[in-house]
Parts: C-alpha cells; structure tokens; sequence
C-alpha cells in the first residue's frame, strides 16, 4: 500500500476545497440583492435614467442574494444604464466648458465672489428649473441691488448666475460619478457572474481547478510509476528506446529509475495521459458524471479558454472515424462561445474529484492496470 497516494489525493481535495471557499468568499462580496437594486433604481429614477428591472419578490426577504444566473442577466441592462450616466456627465461637463469660454473675468472681484455664494445658497437643486432660476435670479438681485464691483462696474447679474450654475453643474457631474461608481460596482458583479465574460468568477475558478486536477494527475502517474515500475514503464515506454550509455549516468536504480519516469511523463500532454490511463482500465468514472468522455471535454475546454478566448476551434471538435465530435458532449459549433457558468463549474469539481478518488485508490492498490 501507498500512503504517499492518499496524500497527494488529500492534498487535491484541501487545493480545491480552499478554491471552493474562495470562490464563496468572493461572491458574498459582489452579491446583488432586491434592497440594493432597489436603492441604485431610486437614485436612477431621481435624475429620470430608467430603472433595472426587478425580480419578483423573494419569498425569504429582501437580502437574498440574486443566482448566478439571474445577476448575469442583469448584466446588459446595466451596461445600457452606464452609457445613460455617462452621457448625462458629459453634457453637463459640456454646458460647463461652453459656460467658461463666454466668461468675462473682469467682472469677478470680492463682491460677485458673496453674491455667487448666495445664488448658489439659494438653489434648490444642482440642476434647478428655469422657474426656480427666476426667483434665485430676482432674489440675487434685490439683495445687490445697486453694489458695484473692485473696479466700481454695477455687478453683472448674468456673470453671477452663470457662475453659480456653473459650480452646481459640477456638483452635479460628483454625484453623478458617485452614482455612475455604483452602477459600475453592480456591472463588474454581473460580469462576474456571467459565463461567457473572461472575467466570470467560475470560469477563472475553473481554471485553477484543472490546473490541481493536472498537477494531481501527473503526481499520482508518477508514484505509480515508482510503485510498478516494471509492468508501467514497458506499457508507457512501448514506442521508447533508452540506450546503454543512459545507465552509466546514474549510480543507483532508484536515480534511474526517477530518470526515465520524468522522460516518460514529460513526451505526454496530461489528455493523452488520461487515454493511457483509460486504456490500463483504471480510474473508472461513474454515469453520473457522464463518464470518461466528460473528462477529456474538461481538459478541451480548459484549453480554449486558455489558447482561444473561450472559442471553440477544431481541437474541441476532434472527430472520430464516422466524422463525429468524440467529444463534443454539450453540442457546441465551431466558432461558439463554450460557457463556463455556476452549473458547469460544479459539475467539473465533482467529476475531477470522483476521478482523483478512484486514481488514487488504484495506486493504493499496487497501481496493478486491469487491462488485458
């Protein structure tokens, strides 16, 4: 028996459970609510920016956290509400600089400086009605009835207001970039969310999880190497010739025997170890996680989204004698997107974990293939 199998094995299941536990972590930080959406819709709705849509009430209350799927849907709504933030910041950023170069900067002085202040005290809002800027208007100007300027010119009454306006506008443009920074935090979580974004939190998950999954393949292979090497080596090594001159290099089996282990492991990308393995008739995976052709689509998925963007090329779509896909199981088409969602990702933890299981109780068997 192996005690180092049940290690490695160990080690895999503490790499992705940390992984899972990370992933948790992550999503209670970008969880979107009913209270929260109903928040941002309130502040959209105050400066006439149409609202998210929202979802039927829960029936547990208002802090339960949207699925995976129903905040990814929120994803291009929000994209549309971004743009209509933004675009009212830039004309107001516009009205501003067009304000400025019409400025006559001889008519400020200390006494414009107190009556912009108090036509600025007296607005309602940032962005008042041109009602609301008549009575601010006349207030201002009963008030500096007569007063003159540093330079003795009466006050310009429209320098004042259009000063005043000026500075709202830019109090306006702040709240609108706070609020646009909050619809920009809701966006970043429903791309996050999302399956086909390359910054979905299950598709970087994923990745990480076949990167375990190959390192505890290639690690368990090893040790069954060392555990039988003889019958191993001559089924891996078929097609291999090692000359003489190799042994003189090494002063001990074992050196040797590490030697060529790490050759035979280096000439095999992890798919084709996973054939070998088939073909020794180990590592057998149950129905339920459909089998050994799921865990060779695992490891063509992975490697588009690492090499192609997510897009499936014709390595994905490798196909046998009759010219089918052998393992193109969820039917996708050359040039489509291969999504990596909140379902797919548990299905790939499940199945890579059951294989690891069953891998690492072969090896602790005496790694003994059961082929013919």
């Amino acid at each position: 028996m192996n005690k180092p199998s049940r290690e490695i094995a160990w080690r895999y299941e503490c790499d992705c459970g940390e992984l899972c536990i990370q992933l948790t972590f992550l999503r209670s930080r970008i969880n979107v609510t009913d209270s929260a959406v109903a928040e941002l819709n309130s502040e959209l709705q105050r400066y006439g920016i149409a609202p998210l849509a929202q979802r039927s009430p829960h029936p547990f209350g208002r802090e339960i956290p949207y699925s995976a799927d129903e905040t990814a849907a929120l994803l291009e709504p929000i994209e549309a509400t971004v743009t209509a933030v933004w675009k009212r910041e830039f004309a107001l950023a516009g009205e501003n600089a067009a304000a400025m170069r019409v400025q006559n900067q001889n008519a400020w002085g200390d006494t414009a400086e107190s009556a912009i202040k108090v036509a600025i005290s007296l607005f309602p809002r940032n962005l008042p009605t041109d009602e609301e800027l008549r009575t601010v208007r006349e207030t201002v100007a009963q008030r500096f009835n007569g007063q003159t300027n540093d330079n003795g010119d009466l006050l310009d009454l429209d320098f004042i207001m259009s000063v005043a306006r000026h500075r709202r506008r830019l109090n306006e443009i702040g709240v609108l970039q706070v609020l646009g920074g909050k619809v920009g935090g809701l966006r970043l979580a429903a791309a996050s969310h999302h399956p086909e974004k390359q910054s979905g939190i299950f598709r970087q998950s994923f990745i990480l999880l076949m990167t375990h999954f190959e390192a505890a393949v290639y690690d368990l292979t090893r040790l069954a190497l060392k555990t039988n090497f003889f019958t191993l080596a001559a089924f891996f090594g078929q097609k291999e010739k090692v000359p003489y001159a190799r042994f003189g290099q090494h002063q001990d089996f074992e050196s040797l025997r590490d030697s060529l282990i790490d050759d035979l492991l280096k000439a095999r990308y992890v798919k084709e170890l996973l054939f070998d393995l088939n073909e020794l008739g180990v590592v057998p995976i149950a129905e339920r996680y459909e089998g050994f052709g799921r865990q060779i689509e695992l490891i063509l998925r992975r490697n588009i989204h690492l090499h192609n963007r997510g897009i499936v090329d014709a390595q994905y779509l490798e196909t046998n004698r009759e010219g089918k896909a052998r393992w193109n199981i969820d039917g996708l088409s050359l040039g489509a997107f291969a999504p990596i969602g909140e379902v797919y990702f548990i299905r790939a933890n499940n199945a890579c974990a059951q294989y690891i299981e069953a891998f690492e109780s072969w090896v602790y068997a005496g790694a003994v293939p059961n082929c013919s």
